[in-house]
């Protein structure tokens, strides 16, 4: 497979979550090269809400992996480092998501890409335009920072940021 630019959502809420989101990365840079990575960023949680504030931020990284053998990776490295979750959008150590995964446009009952609410979620438009504001979503034609003005503007459902740690 030739390198394709995956981009890769990263939030914890449990600990000390940009020194957390900090040594996730390091562990990325062994399935290829990590290019960018964005400020973090301190967010409300979204569904469930009896939980801590994230930090969350993304990055760039360039691999030869295929996105399911990637998000099989992913899956490990959270595992590792947070366990078990004890519900879908409950508290957790460490997440990470494959937002974007050069053009692909995947359905899939593991893999989904482009990831499916990252339109609608602020906590990943935020830093990913941080890293890559003219990036285009692979469905929606548009580019990220369109999308995030979009999604302040009201026209979509997301998460609000707080201030920047």
């Amino acid at each position: 497979m030739t390198v394709m630019a995956a981009y890769i959502g990263l939030g914890s809420n449990l600990g000390d979550g940009p020194a957390i989101l900090e040594r996730a990365v390091h562990t990325l840079r062994d399935l290829g090269t990590v290019d960018a990575v964005s400020p973090t960023h301190r967010t409300q949680p979204v569904g469930f809400s009896g939980q801590p504030i994230f930090t969350n931020a993304v990055c760039r990284l360039w691999t030869q992996q295929d996105p399911f053998d990637l998000v099989s990776e992913l899956l490990a490295i959270q595992r590792r480092v947070s366990g078990l979750r004890s519900f879908t959008m409950g508290p957790r150590v460490l997440d990470l998501d494959l937002l974007i995964f050069g053009t692909w446009v995947l359905d899939t009952p593991g893999l989904v890409l482009p990831h499916p609410r990252m339109a609608e979620r602020e906590f990943v438009l935020l830093p990913l335009a941080d890293i890559a504001p003219a990036l285009v979503h692979p469905v929606l034609g548009e580019t990220v920072l369109s999308l995030l003005n979009r999604l302040r503007s009201g026209s979509a459902k997301g998460r609000s940021p707080s201030p920047g740690v």
